[in-house]
């Protein structure tokens, strides 16, 4: 257990919240641990303090057996994450606690069980970057190690505020997280022992060296993105969407697809079947270079099975964790699955509070507490790295007026509302292409190009829903034309079949010829050939037809050249005969 500096004893017990009454002080945010049994303690974090010494604590462990009067001893220490090499390929709960460690002593998760994050006997090679009798401060790199591809940086510890003077240091080889690699002393000569982890406390950002505005846009490879609603390094982005409308299998595709180098799920309060498919699925993933997607992914779990608590230190601790690899130079995608289930946790201890409840009963400040997640994302110039942060939302009936999603939305520079019809439809990705989405970002086409596609398709959603009130044969050739071209367009540039391991992924280049055959399409006249509406329907049958099965051609194969003639072919005879 941590030393012990103060104690208290519990006055309180409402679910996860309780009051304790402490002997002499207590610190907000601090850890606490409550006793819940002979020698079992649980953890907890002070939120509040109130008159005659009464502290308010969220606990993040069940509280069966605790009882009135019982032992509550104050740590002085606030929530905290371990930071250093071994964090990628693990899976944590929301309190940084190795889930497949404990797992293989018993199949349930022991409360008060304390353990150690990283493992402490794997050993790493460091190469030390600094001398005796150097100079250093918080945040300067002591020497480089490397995890999986990436080298890793030694940084001195972001909670030192002296400049510190180099008195030893260990000859280049391998040692643990928690071996003392460098010897150090302040000015008034106290000594520093630095090791290659260091603990931070999560409700307090990392700092950037040099922050900059988020300017360049991520490959993602789903062409509705990259071309209508880019996403961009340092960026956010909000997901919402009813339930069953592919929250899961959008993230699937943004973690496999995009070119980052460390995504981190924090599965923050979805259920725990949901929770299953990400230990599940995602290990066994390949990223687009063939590569396993979990030597470069973190997972922290959080069900909604587990302590309301819990689940606002565990999307913290995912931030962190991505804070820290942006300061190693790499750029990171953070999904927060689901940001509302966290929202919910607050709603539900700001109501045991007593608190003023703000709209749909949720916190006054929840704005607040959503922006405050979104500003951590970033580019850091000076390091050379990005944290972005696509947070998902389940509104309820799927009303993105709802106090969360707006919320996030006024915070975030990019919006991607699922509908649950296109997801009925099996459109993918089911991101409504025509109401709610957009992205403030640059993307890979220009915005010219980008408002013509958009114009075209909300268009032609307007033709078929008269089609649909008043039948085919009363919309003239011309508009039943454009509703074609809006069909073609959004089935075979803006959908991608998941199942296809070309179409799935679409790169910069080949997305860029697609938007010239489009376009073509887009631009094609009327020709004095086609005098019905079911002529019509046949030819951007045959269009359609050609440009899906050439989406599912290798580039720079012969099928590539051949699939690409035989659609400009259709294009060409079509413009000919309008032509003469």
């Amino acid at each position: 257990m941590d030393e012990i500096l103060r104690k208290g004893y519990l006055i309180d017990i409402q679910d996860a919240l309780v009051l304790v009454r402490f002997e002499t002080t207590a610190r907000m945010n601090e850890v606490v641990k409550i006793k819940v049994g002979d020698d079992l303690f649980v953890s907890g974090e002070v939120t509040q303090i109130k008159k005659g010494k009464i502290a308010e604590i969220q606990v993040f462990e069940s509280l069966t057996g605790a009882k009135i009067g019982y032992e509550v001893l104050f740590t002085g220490k606030a929530v905290t994450v371990k930071l250093g090499p071994g964090l990628l390929t693990s899976t944590y709960d929301g309190l940084q606690k190795p889930l497949f460690d404990m797992a293989k002593d018993s199949s349930y998760l022991g409360r008060g069980v304390s353990t150690i994050p990283l493992h402490t006997d794997t050993l790493w090679d460091f190469k030390p970057e600094v001398n005796i009798g150097d100079k250093v401060k918080a945040g300067d790199v002591l020497g480089m190690t490397k995890e999986e591809k990436f080298d890793f940086r030694i940084f001195v510890p972001f909670n030192i505020s002296k400049e510190l003077e180099i008195t030893k240091v260990v000859e280049a080889g391998k040692y643990t997280v928690i071996d003392t690699v460098v010897w150090a002393k302040d000015e008034q000569g106290k000594e520093y022992k630095l090791a290659m982890s260091f603990d931070w406390p999560i409700k307090v950002p990392l700092p950037f060296v040099t922050r900059s505005v988020p300017t360049k846009p991520i490959p993602t490879g789903m062409r509705i993105i990259d071309a209508l609603f880019p996403l961009a390094y340092g960026g956010t982005v909000v997901i919402p969407g009813p339930f069953g409308a592919g929250k899961t299998v959008l993230q699937h595709a943004l973690c496999k697809n995009s070119d980052i180098d460390i995504a981190i799920i924090a599965a923050c309060g979805e259920r725990a079947g949901e929770a299953v498919e990400i230990f599940k699925d995602f290990p066994n993933l390949l990223d687009k270079h063939g590569n396993s997607l979990l030597e470069r992914m973190c997972i922290i779990a959080n069900t909604s099975s587990m302590p309301v608590a819990a689940r606002e230190a565990s999307i913290f601790i995912a931030i962190a964790i991505g804070e820290f690899y942006r300061l190693q130079g790499l750029d990171v995608l953070l999904l927060a699955d689901s940001t509302s289930r966290w929202a919910q946790a607050l709603r539900e201890l700001s109501a045991k509070r007593g608190d003023i409840p703000g709209p749909e009963a949720f916190p006054m400040d929840i704005p607040q507490l959503i922006k405050g997640l979104y500003q951590r994302a970033g580019v850091d110039e000076g390091s050379g790295g990005s944290l972005a942060i696509a947070g998902t939302v389940s509104p309820a009936g799927g009303d993105f007026t709802e106090p969360v999603t707006k919320a996030s939305q006024d915070s975030s520079g990019a919006f991607l509302g699922l509908s649950r019809d296109l997801a009925n439809a099996k459109m993918y990705p089911a991101i409504d292409r025509t109401k709610d989405s957009y992205s403030s970002y640059e993307g890979f086409i220009s915005q010219e190009d980008k408002n013509t596609i958009l114009a075209m398709l909300k268009l032609g959603e307007s033709i078929a829903n008269s089609i649909v009130l008043e039948g085919r044969d009363s919309i003239t050739l011309e508009n039943f034309m454009k509703y074609e071209i809006s069909r073609v367009v959004d089935r075979v540039f803006i959908q991608q079949d998941s199942f296809d391991k070309i179409d799935q992924q679409t790169s910069e280049e080949r997305l860029a010829l697609m938007l010239e055959n489009v376009k073509s399409i887009m631009n094609m006249p009327l020709s004095d050939e086609i005098t019905s509406h079911d002529g019509m329907n046949e030819l951007f049958n045959r269009i359609q037809q050609a440009f899906l099965d050439w989406n599912r051609t290798a580039e720079n194969s012969k099928e590539f050249s051949l699939g690409l003639k035989k659609i400009q072919k259709i294009i060409n005879s079509q413009t000919a005969e309008a032509v003469c």
